[in-house]
């Protein structure tokens, strides 16, 4: 930036900013800046204590993107988004799907039984959001399970639709996700 008209140009572009803050390991809150090019917005949640985070910043900006196409400003959408998430995070807290360090949450809150949670006010309908699942042979044999076992764990994990590939994919692909 060589002079002042170049950071007030700047300072014009950059907006509809948000950082993340559910990483951070010693809070007691997950705080996210939202920055709409004028305004600082904190937006604060309970930390959801949970291994089931895997997936969380691609869903959020999923949320978020579904909710500007339905026609709501960027912060109503981020906001809505946010909640979405943490509701998510709050049912699907406890559930034991996936192997390794972090599973994924359950997307799909809304559609289990209403009376187990006080969470679901707020929730997306229950067309709005479905989690497609992707069985592969090569991988339930490396992870010595049946399709039986790969399908009801994508079902008992939220999953609505359930594709059970056939085909033989190199598993070279899918190394990290070994245990």
């Amino acid at each position: 930036m060589s002079d002042g008209r170049d950071g007030d140009r700047e300072k014009q572009m950059l907006r509809n900013v948000l950082v993340k803050g559910g990483d951070l390991p010693d809070s007691l809150d997950a705080v996210d800046i939202f920055f709409d090019g004028k305004d600082l917005h904190e937006l604060r949640s309970s930390r959801i204590k949970s291994r089931n985070t895997h997936g969380t910043g691609c869903s959020l900006a999923s949320c978020i993107s579904a909710e500007l196409a339905k026609g709501s400003s960027m912060f109503s959408a981020v906001k809505a988004s946010k909640q979405f998430i943490e509701r998510a995070l709050r049912y699907s807290k406890d559930i034991n799907i996936g192997h390794g360090p972090q599973g994924p949450f359950d997307h799909l809150c809304r559609l289990k039984s209403r009376e187990q949670s006080s969470y679901s006010q707020g929730c997306f309908n229950p067309t709005d959001l479905f989690l497609y699942a992707v069985t592969d042979s090569g991988m339930n044999e490396r992870w010595d399970r049946s399709i039986t076992d790969a399908v009801k764990a994508a079902v008992e994990g939220g999953a609505t639709i359930v594709q059970i590939r056939r085909a033989v994919v190199k598993l070279s692909r899918f190394e990290y996700l070994r245990p």
